[in-house]
C-alpha cells in the first residue's frame, strides 16, 4: 500500500513539473531580469485570409532603453523571428518613431522605459478550427546601468473563428489602433540633400501638410555617416519648405538618404512624424 501511495505521489509530481514547464514556456508576459515581454494581438479570434496585428511590448526598468532600427553610435536594433502556423505570413516590424539619446561620447536612437513593435498577420485561407500559436522569438538590447543582451520566446494561442462576425477585437484593439495610428507617414515626394564645405543641407517640401508653424525639426538617419551627431541640426520652415543643416559626417559616398523626419508644433502640442528618401543634389 505505501509503495503505491509512493507511485501515486511520484507520478502526481511528475505531471505538475511538465505542467508548470509548459505554462512557464507559454508565460504571457514574461518576465526577464531586466525586461517585461507582453505578446498582444488587436483580435480575440481570426478568421482565414484575414489580417490582424500584433504587438510585442517590451517594459524595462525605470529609465532603461532599447534600441531603434538604426541604433546609432552604439548598440543594435530588436529583432523578431516568427514561427507560425502553415499558410501564415508575418510582416517586417513597423518601426514606431524614436527618441535621440546623447552622453558625452555618443549619440543613440530609441526607446526609453517601453517600446512597441508591430507586425501584420495574415493566416492561411485553409486554417482548421482550434488553436493557432504565434511564437516570436525576440533579441534586443537593453542599457542603463549596463548595456545587457536579453532574448525570449514569447506565444500567442488564438482561436478560428469562420462565421461572418468579424473582427472580434480584443482589449489591446485600441492600443494597438493608437500604435499604429502615431506609426511614421510616408512622404511620396522626395526630399534633397546638398553637401557642403563642411555641412549637409537637407530640404523637404511640406507645404501639403498644413503645418503652419515648426518649433523643431530632427533627422534620424537610417544609416549612419553623411552627417555629424555632434552638432545639433539648425532648422527653417518658411512657406511650407523646410530646411535643415547638419555638419558633415565622414561618409559622404550617398546619392539617395532614407531618413525619419520628426517635426514638432508645442502650440498645438503634436508631433509630425514622417519617413522619406532624400536624392542627392548634385548642382554647383
Amino acid at each position: 500500500m505505501k509503495l503505491i501511495l509512493k507511485m501515486i505521489f511520484f507520478t502526481r509530481a511528475i505531471l505538475l513539473f511538465f505542467i508548470l514547464l509548459l505554462h512557464s514556456s507559454n508565460a504571457n508576459p514574461l518576465k526577464l531580469e531586466h525586461t517585461t515581454a507582453t505578446l498582444m494581438s488587436d483580435v480575440n479570434q481570426i478568421q482565414p485570409g484575414k489580417p490582424f496585428w500584433v504587438a510585442l511590448k517590451l517594459t524595462f526598468k525605470p529609465d532603461w532603453h532599447t534600441y531603434w532600427v538604426n541604433p546609432g553610435e552604439s548598440g543594435f536594433a530588436t529583432t523578431i523571428d516568427w514561427a507560425l502556423p502553415p499558410g501564415f505570413t508575418a510582416s517586417s516590424i513597423h518601426w514606431a518613431a524614436p527618441q535621440w539619446f546623447q552622453d558625452k561620447k555618443q549619440v543613440s536612437f530609441g526607446y526609453r522605459n517601453e517600446s512597441f513593435y508591430l507586425a501584420e498577420i495574415i493566416p492561411s485561407q485553409e486554417i482548421n478550427t482550434g488553436l493557432q500559436k504565434l511564437t516570436a522569438q525576440a533579441r534586443w538590447l537593453v542599457c542603463g546601468e549596463a548595456c545587457v543582451p536579453e532574448s525570449t520566446e514569447i506565444s500567442l494561442a488564438l482561436p478560428v473563428k469562420s462565421e461572418a462576425e468579424y473582427p472580434d477585437y480584443s482589449a489591446d484593439q485600441a492600443l494597438i489602433h493608437q500604435l499604429r495610428e502615431a506609426l511614421p507617414a510616408s512622404l511620396e515626394a522626395p526630399g534633397e540633400f546638398k553637401i557642403e564645405q563642411e555641412t549637409i543641407t537637407f530640404t523637404i517640401n511640406l507645404a501639403d501638410k498644413n503645418l503652419h508653424q515648426i518649433d523643431s525639426a530632427l533627422l534620424f538617419p537610417l544609416k549612419n555617416g553623411l552627417i555629424n551627431y555632434d552638432s545639433p541640426q539648425k532648422f527653417t520652415f518658411e512657406n511650407g519648405l523646410l530646411t535643415i543643416t547638419a555638419m558633415k559626417g565622414k561618409n559622404t559616398k550617398f546619392n539617395k538618404y532614407e531618413a525619419l523626419l520628426q517635426v514638432t508644433n508645442k502650440a498645438a502640442n503634436k508631433t509630425h512624424n514622417y519617413q522619406l528618401t532624400f536624392a542627392l543634389n548634385d548642382t554647383v
